[in-house]
């Protein structure tokens, strides 16, 4: 009696998950066919008036001192009224950065520059404290926002600011483009996964008029915005996202633009794709926790509430993905409940349709029909979304219970640029979170041996996990030194600056 109401509890969530599976699957169509449809906001005449308000470019550091300076030398090269542009390098670094960016500070001030170094001894609220504690002049009217691994064009801002005509804008993000997206595997499949995030998600949410979320850089905030909606709070890690939402709910309108393109780093290591992946899905999960009500009771459309849920959400599907392989095993083994489980099986065909297609349109639409990064990105891309369940997992529950709340880990900076860049050194340290994955991979392994036996066609979407976290505690186990590198090449090398925080 107990075995089967166990065993009827296990198909029940397995029923729920699939059905979860579906509406995932459904949602990326959806988006992939609004967004290659989709027109790109374009200025009108009035919108291209030349007006120069005054703007403060910030740059939030810490410990990050190679690619700080190069950042530093990029603002300084943006086409822009040299009296109405104020830069404010907001160093909270504990090493040698702080060094040389004073040194380098000082260069450009005897240039003309407007530059102020602002040094943080003690580092509350981490980059949200940084912003916070920034004193704008009271003439600035615009704030714009670049990490320390991004280099912006001259004319970012001159072709941003005009979008500002428009009273109601509060912010205009800009597309990340990719400095070393041929580096290796992994920033190949990055590469795919941002570009399907602001060519097809973020157009979606823009054509559609659903929530949209500034990125954390690469974009320029109305300081007006910024004020009435509470400014820059610490209580979550993504800040970015948590005053996206709280400036919406007042009504400022937001503006993507996909054909301006700030070209960054991505991370060429899976340590520290991981440590960004992490800091994303419990930042998420922390915004999801403390808007969601405020975002129901709220007058928007019922649409607009329910994207919300798969926007500040979207990493639980990874969670469900690894949950329901969990529950896969158990249920095979029980001959009797193996034909219901068949009956759902087809319900995974949809996301495995869903996300490519968001990753084809992508490319179509950012690459003027130019198909490689597709075909270069989409199986490593696949395998990671798998892979990176358990860590996604990990995350999500932090962001549940408030663990560790506010701390924030930083993703490493290489500078990394290009196809034959330097190599990341190999400092990483065994854990358990790769021994952890290399047992889901056998998990999945017998679960899809056991599956094919049973002629249940569910063996092939097992298979494939399987093979997703084997991949990702392969590279984990390089980086260890345990395993002879598979992707990159050990003779190259790699000046680093890490630490374990922000």
């Amino acid at each position: 009696m107990m075995l089967t109401l166990f065993l009827s509890i296990l198909i029940a969530g397995q029923i729920l998950l699939t059905i979860a599976f579906f509406y995932y699957g459904c949602e990326r169509i959806l988006m992939a066919i609004v967004s290659h449809f989709a027109k790109f906001p374009q200025p009108s005449q009035e919108l291209n008036a030349p007006i120069s308000p005054k703007v403060a470019v910030q740059l939030p550091i810490f410990n990050e001192g190679v690619v700080a300076v190069r950042l530093l030398e990029s603002v300084c090269q943006l086409e822009y009224p040299l009296d109405q542009l104020i830069i404010q390098v907001l160093d909270d670094s504990t090493d040698t950065t702080h060094q040389l960016l004073q040194t380098r500070v000082e260069q450009l001030r005897a240039q003309g520059f407007q530059i102020e170094l602002f040094h943080r001894v003690i580092r509350s609220g981490y980059k949200a404290g940084a912003l916070a504690d920034a004193v704008l002049p009271p003439d600035v009217e615009f704030v714009a926002i670049f990490d320390s691994d991004f280099m912006p064009p001259q004319s970012f801002l001159r072709n941003v600011i005009p979008y500002f005509a428009d009273a109601k804008v509060g912010m205009v993000q800009a597309r990340w483009g990719h400095l070393n997206s041929e580096y290796n595997l992994l920033t190949q499949a990055q590469k795919l996964a941002l570009d399907a995030h602001f060519m097809v998600e973020q157009v979606f949410r823009q054509t559609t008029g659903c929530f949209l979320s500034f990125n954390g850089t690469a974009g320029v905030w109305r300081k007006e915005t910024i004020l009435q909606a509470g400014g820059w709070q610490a209580d979550t890690i993504t800040e970015d996202l948590d005053l996206s939402y709280r400036a919406q709910l007042l009504g400022w309108k937001f503006v993507i633009l996909p054909t301006v393109v700030v070209p960054a780093e991505l991370p060429v290591e899976i340590s520290a794709f991981k440590t960004q992946q992490f800091r994303w899905a419990k930042g998420s999960t922390q915004v999801f926790r403390k808007l969601l009500q405020p975002v129901w009771r709220s007058s928007v459309p019922l649409y607009k509430k329910i994207h919300m849920v798969s926007h500040l959400g979207g990493y639980f599907f990874q969670s469900f993905s690894l949950l329901s392989l969990l529950l896969t095993l158990p249920i095979l083994l029980s001959q009797a409940l193996n034909r219901q489980m068949v009956n759902f099986s087809w319900l995974f065909i949809l996301p495995m349709i869903g996300a490519p297609l968001t990753w084809l349109v992508s490319q179509r639409r950012a690459n003027a029909g130019g198909l490689k990064p597709f075909w270069q990105g989409a199986l490593p891309l696949t395998l990671l979304g798998i892979g990176m369940g358990l860590n996604t997992t990990l995350a999500i529950i932090e962001g549940l219970t408030g663990r560790n709340s506010t701390e924030f880990l930083r993703t490493p900076k290489y500078t990394a640029v290009g196809k034959h860049a330097g190599l990341a050194s190999q400092n990483q340290r065994w854990d358990w979170k790769m021994v952890a994955e290399l047992f889901t991979s056998l998990y999945a392994g017998i679960t899809a041996w056991i599956a094919f036996h049973l002629h249940n066609p569910s063996w092939v979407v097992i298979l494939l996990s399987a093979v997703g976290y084997f991949f990702v505690a392969m590279l984990a186990f390089q980086e260890a030194g345990g395993i002879q590198r598979l992707f990159l090449d050990p003779k190259k090398d790699l000046r680093t600056l890490r630490s374990d925080k922000w």
